[in-house]
C-alpha cells in the first residue's frame, strides 16, 4: 500500500548505520573479496560486546537528502581484478540501496587495504596444526614418563 492509497504521510528516516549494514552485506557477496576493513583490537572488542556491528566493519556512510556517500575498505583475494571488483561492488551497492531504501548512491569510494594470499594462509594453518600436534605428542609422552616413574 502506498501513501497515496492510505492518505497517511510522515517522515521516513533511515539511519546511516542501516545503510552501512546493507552496504557491508552486499559487498561481502562479491567474489574476490576476503574481508572488509582491517580488524583492530578496539573494533573487535566493540563488536564482541555488541557496541558495534561486524557487518559495518570497513564501511563508512553518510546519508543526506536521500543520497549516500559511501566509503568501503576491502581486503581482496590475490588473483582477482581490482578494477572489476570495485566496479561490481559499486553496481551492486547502488542497486541495493536504491531498491531497499530509495537512496541514491552519490559516491561509492573503494579503498583496497590489503591482499589476502590463500596459499600463505593455508601454509600458516598447516604449520600451526603441526606445531600443536607436536606439543600434544610431547605432553602425552611426558605424562607417560611420569606414570612410569610412579
Amino acid at each position: 500500500m502506498s501513501e497515496e492509497s492510505t492518505g497517511v504521510t510522515g517522515r521516513l528516516v533511515i539511519e546511516n548505520e542501516v545503510v552501512a549494514i546493507i552496504t557491508g552485506v552486499v559487498t561481502r557477496e562479491v567474489k574476490g573479496i576476503h574481508a572488509l576493513g582491517l580488524s583492530s583490537v578496539r573494533r573487535t572488542l566493540a563488536e564482541r560486546v555488541g557496541a558495534a556491528e561486524e557487518r559495518t566493519r570497513g564501511v563508512d556512510v553518510e546519508v543526506k537528502d536521500q543520497e549516500a556517500n559511501v566509503n568501503i575498505s576491502l581486503v581482496i583475494i590475490y588473483g582477482y581484478s581490482i578494477p572489476e571488483i570495485a566496479s561490481e561492488v559499486r553496481q551492486k551497492v547502488a542497486e541495493k540501496l536504491l531498491g531497499l531504501c530509495g537512496i541514491a548512491a552519490k559516491e561509492i569510494n573503494i579503498n583496497i587495504t590489503g591482499i589476502y594470499f590463500p596459499e600463505e594462509a593455508k601454509e600458516a594453518k598447516q604449520l600451526k596444526e603441526a606445531k600443536e600436534a607436536k606439543q600434544l605428542k610431547e605432553a602425552k609422552e611426558e605424562q607417560i614418563s611420569e606414570v612410569r616413574e610412579n
